[in-house]
């Protein structure tokens, strides 16, 4: 039994230390959610295209870096019926999929990936001149 909370010490560890050392977002999957790091900033969410399988319970961590900004998840994929059924699950408690983010706190936002498609984010908050290409896509995979 020693050995095993051992070997799970060291993997925290490890997982800790190339996290912290990594310039790339970290993807970790924990359980049956997946877990992403997004963070916003003027003009761009990084990163700003995120991948998926159907049928992934998916968790955003998104923080914004540098002023407030907000992520709004369209649920619908692109070129479907938006009175259809949605391809991206939110809780029933979530009554609108536009998040606020406050500056340099980390907002958690899940969804579950239902149907494969194109998926877009965008920011809602006006940041200035190049606001309009703050987006980015969710691309559930089949």
């Amino acid at each position: 039994m020693r050995r095993v909370w051992l070997g799970i010490a060291v993997t925290i560890a490890l997982v800790m230390v190339v996290a912290g050392n990594s310039t790339v977002p970290v993807v970790a999957a924990q359980g049956d959610v997946k877990e992403i790091t997004v963070s916003a900033k003027k003009f761009e969410f990084g990163p700003s295209e995120i991948r998926v399988k159907a049928g992934t319970r998916v968790r955003l961590t998104v923080t914004a870096t540098d002023r407030e900004h907000s992520i709004e998840i369209n649920p619908f994929a692109q070129g479907t019926d938006k009175k259809g059924t949605p391809g991206l699950k939110f809780d029933a408690s979530i009554t609108k999929t536009d998040f606020k983010l406050p500056k340099d706190q980390a907002v958690q936002v899940e969804f579950t990936a239902v149907q494969a498609g194109t998926y877009a984010f965008k920011c809602d908050v006006v940041c200035g001149m190049g606001h309009k290409n703050m987006k980015g896509q969710i691309i559930v995979e089949p």
